[in-house]
């Protein structure tokens, strides 16, 4: 799955990377975030079907439009997070989303943690380029019960096999976001793909574009500020000096 992400907060370098232009609404809005925690609903940026010419925010945790009142909001955006690609179709908060609202929602690096002797180890997950790239996302609006509109979102997951990288490090549940190569971005923007178009595009990323390395468990504390430059600092784990691919990983 993936609930833990990094976002520059550099306009300038997202402007550059995805040749569009923020929303001027939300320029200003835009934050530096070492650390984005999925639970507490940050703020993402995103570039829409509805408006692909521009940059925009929404919040992360998808409110299906059927949401009730706030209370109810709540009960689904603990579940929403993510999407997994193989009910994506089937589920009611996200049929709708998958067909008529897609997005893509830019990041510069994720969090997954690797399960060794039952002890979870979180690794930092980036382009070799490191370049800004774009999750497969989905969104929703939501009328809340002061009348206010909500824009949320979903990231798109799918197995994490055959990319052997995220293999080894979420081993546990195999999964892995769906990162869209640069070459069908847009591709997912387009109005009127089929089902059967949509799921050749949610597709593990191919070997060879992600490297990682592990940082600190504060990214796993719910009661720790992480959202700071040293996040995502190598970090030593004694226990894991034996592990041959991750020595490799470091001396890349």
């Amino acid at each position: 799955m993936c609930y833990h992400v990094q976002v520059s907060g550099n306009p300038d370098a997202y402007e550059k990377r995805f040749g569009r232009k923020f929303h001027p609404h939300f320029i200003d809005k835009m934050k530096k975030l070492y650390h984005a925690n999925g639970f507490a609903h940050p703020d993402l940026p995103i570039i829409t079907q509805e408006n692909p010419e521009e940059i925009e925010l929404a919040q992360w945790a998808l409110v299906p439009h059927f949401a009730f009142n706030d209370t109810d909001a709540k009960k689904y955006r603990v579940g929403n997070l993510n999407s997994k690609c193989e009910t994506i179709f089937e589920l009611k908060s996200f049929k709708k989303p998958i067909l008529e609202r897609r997005c893509l929602v830019l990041a510069d690096g994720f969090f997954e943690s690797m399960d060794y002797n039952d002890v979870a180890y979180p690794f930092f997950i980036y382009p070799k380029d490191r370049e800004p790239f774009a999750f497969a996302g989905i969104y929703s609006y939501w009328k809340r019960e002061n009348g206010d509109v909500l824009k949320t979102l979903s990231i798109v997951t799918t197995t994490a096999a055959p990319n052997h990288l995220m293999t080894k490090i979420h081993n546990k549940k195999l999964r892995m976001p769906v990162i869209l190569p640069r070459e069908i971005e847009n591709m997912w923007l387009k109005k009127d793909l089929l089902p059967e178009e949509l799921k050749a595009l949610m597709l593990p990323l191919e070997n060879g574009i992600l490297t990682a390395h592990p940082v600190s468990n504060d990214v796993n504390k719910s009661k720790v500020h992480s959202n700071h430059e040293y996040i995502t600092d190598v970090f030593e784990y004694p226990e894991l000096a034996g592990e041959d691919w991750i020595k490799k990983l470091l001396a890349a």
